[in-house]
Formats: C-alpha cells, structure tokens, sequence
C-alpha cells in the first residue's frame, strides 16, 4: 500500500512525501522482522530526501526507523548518543511534546549502552510530557514503552507507579498500539520489577497472543526472553518451569535473537 503511493508521489514530483511514506514502509518492515527489506526500503527513502535537500521532518522519521533497527538487532545503541547528547543537553529548547519522545528514546538508548545515569536523568525529562500527555496523542504509547525499557533495562523502580498509572489509564484501557510495541509487554516488566511475578506471567502471555497475531516477530521474542529473564533475576526463587522453551537463557537480548543475522 505504502510503496505504490510513493510511487505515485515521485511521479508527481513529491519527493519528500515519498520519502516520508517509505520510511513508513520501512519501519513496519522492521517491526516485522524483515530487516533487509527495511533497509533497502529506507535506502530509497534516503535518496529521495536527499533530492529535496533532506527536509527536517523526514531526516527525524529517518533517524527513527534506525533506531527500530538498533532495538530489533540489540546492539549498535552506541552510535546515536551523540544525537541524544545535542538534543538533551541543559540549553537545548525544549520543543514540547517532542522533548518527550526524544527523551524517552535518548534514555532507552543510554540504558541498554551501560550509561544508567544519564538515562535516568533523561527519563526524568521525559515524565512531565508522560503525566500530561493523551495517550491518543501521537508517538504516545511508543513513548512510554520506552520509559518502561529504561527501567526493566537497568533493573530499577524509579517512577514505575507513576509510569503504570499513566500506562494502565491511557494506553492499555482503550488499547492504542504503535508500531514495534506492546502495552501488555510493558506491563508485564512493571509487574516484574514490582515483584508481582504471577501478574506479570499474565500480561506476557497476553502479548505473546497479540504479537503472533500482528507477526511481530522481533517483539515476539523479546516477550520470551524477558519472561525467562524475570525468572532468572529471582535467582533461587525463579521458576524455570515457565521457561520451558529455553535450554539455557541468554544474556543479552542480541543473543535471544540470534544477533543481525536471525532477522532477514
């Protein structure tokens, strides 16, 4: 659907439409676990940009889609702190709601890199937009599964009843979805690192059900892992009997997926 338009958006002359709708094309390839595909896809939408002089708005959806790829590979998270340094540092604008999500993103990236203060403190930036936020409002619930990552990502409860209040109400109740995440996903870690183990079985199995039906295949797995992961985290108290699947539970998210190479 998204390529055909494209096409006929370059056949008018509308190349930063274009460009904006394969980048689209490219992140719901990502989503699913077609890696390949995405990056050709996002190739063509860089060429088109490029064309136009790489207008801001398609140059930030760019960043985004490489971002998802990052996030669906498990590794690279290094690379774009340089962005998150520019767009988080004390005299940088805020430019409202956009602080939010930038931040959100930044601090996912810093946790997963090792640097568990500076996402802490970018997490921080963005929970005013969180608490005042619509969950209807764009990029909302993609927001606060990042927020949500953070601290699954460095073991920690800082703002978990905050962020499960706003998460329950706006997003999980009338179940908004954005792409390459779960609400239910979210909630299961809540549940986790809040220490509500059964509660948190059960929100992981219901994203298991949701995921298989979208075929989110990257989601999927992580919903696996993090469920093996709890147990694991519980030490001598975990129950490996909700693991059955596992032979030996990895211990990074890459090595779940089986690195860049599973998805193709």
């Amino acid at each position: 659907m998204l390529g055909p338009s494209a096409a006929s958006c370059v056949e008018r002359g509308q190349f930063s439409v274009a460009a904006w709708l394969l980048s689209t094309a490219a992140l719901c390839e990502a989503a699913l676990g077609n890696l390949t595909a995405s990056h050709d896809t996002l190739a063509r939408a860089t060429e088109l940009a490029e064309r136009v002089g790489n207008p801001p708005v398609t140059g930030l959806f760019r960043l985004v889609v490489s971002i998802v790829h990052t996030f669906v590979r498990g590794e690279g998270y290094e690379l774009f702190l340089p962005v998150f340094e520019q767009i988080l540092a004390d005299n940088a604008p805020n430019l409202g709601w956009l602080t939010a999500v930038m931040s959100a993103t930044g601090a996912a990236c810093y946790a997963h890199a090792g640097r568990s203060k500076a996402a802490l403190q970018a997490l921080g930036r963005a929970l005013p937009g969180l608490e005042a936020g619509a969950g209807w409002g764009r990029d909302y619930a993609a927001t606060m599964t990042l927020a949500i990552d953070v601290l699954w990502t460095l073991k920690r409860r800082d703002h978990a009843d905050v962020l499960e209040r706003n998460l329950r109400e706006k997003v999980l109740a009338p179940d908004f979805r954005h792409v390459a995440t779960d609400a239910r996903l979210s909630l299961a870690r809540l549940c986790a690192l809040t220490g509500r183990f059964d509660e948190a079985r059960e929100w992981f199995e219901k994203a298991r059900r949701v995921l298989d039906e979208q075929g989110a295949r990257p989601l999927r797995a992580v919903v696996d892992f993090d469920e093996a992961w709890m147990e694991v985290r519980r030490g001598g108290a975990g129950d490996r009997s909700h693991c059955s699947t596992w032979r030996e539970v990895p211990s990074s998210r890459s090595a779940c997926r089986g690195g860049a190479g599973r998805w193709s």
